[in-house]
């Protein structure tokens, strides 16, 4: 077992670069290293997500989960979402790792309620490109990189230096509200 680092936000970075859009996470995660983030911000990159998700919580005000998504959208979207208000698709997850990732959550909030964060954030990245092994990151995913981290920045700033509940965002924080499909739910974080 590590040892877990204590810090008030936990950024989780999600995906493999080895399978083109899958990528998006990994590819923010690149882009948060090269940061300056306070030592009360911890930036994980995890492949595949889920259960490994369980070392790294211990009741952050904050966690933001940052993976490549399907939500109806346009390739580079992005989707800013409170985790409580995830769409769903006919019963298929959002994320690639969702399933992985809302079970590993419902679990900790079950058996563990003292180590799941106080508010959980998810920023997706509309992707194209899900079944090439080998493929980079499509054009228009590999654009809305920096605004995805612009994102993450954002969540954390309101966190840190405000100390104000990370999901009264602006209205212009929500590129594109998705269009979901027939059966779907989809709720914006509440303003």
């Amino acid at each position: 077992m590590r040892t877990i680092q204590k810090s008030d936000v936990l950024v989780v970075c999600i995906g493999n670069d080895l399978v083109g859009d899958d990528g998006a996470g990994r590819a923010v995660y690149n882009e948060l290293q090269k940061q300056s983030l306070p030592n009360s911000i911890q930036v994980v990159h995890l492949g595949l997500g889920g259960m490994a998700l369980f070392d790294y919580l211990h009741g952050q005000r904050l966690l933001i989960l940052v993976d490549a998504v399907q939500i109806n959208g346009s390739p580079g979207d992005i989707h800013v979402l409170d985790w409580d208000h995830l769409p769903t698709q006919q019963g298929q997850a959002v994320s690639l790792h969702g399933i992985g990732l809302c079970d590993t959550i419902n679990i900790m909030r079950t058996l563990y309620p003292e180590l799941v964060p106080e508010q959980t954030a998810l920023i997706g990245i509309e992707g194209r490109i899900f079944n090439e092994l080998g493929a980079p990151l499509s054009k228009e995913v590999a654009a809305s990189i920096p605004t995805a981290m612009e994102h993450v920045l954002q969540l954390i700033s309101q966190v840190q230096t405000r100390h104000e509940n990370p999901f009264t965002i602006a209205k212009s924080a929500m590129i594109h509200e998705p269009e979901v499909a027939h059966g779907s739910t989809y709720e914006p974080i509440p303003y």
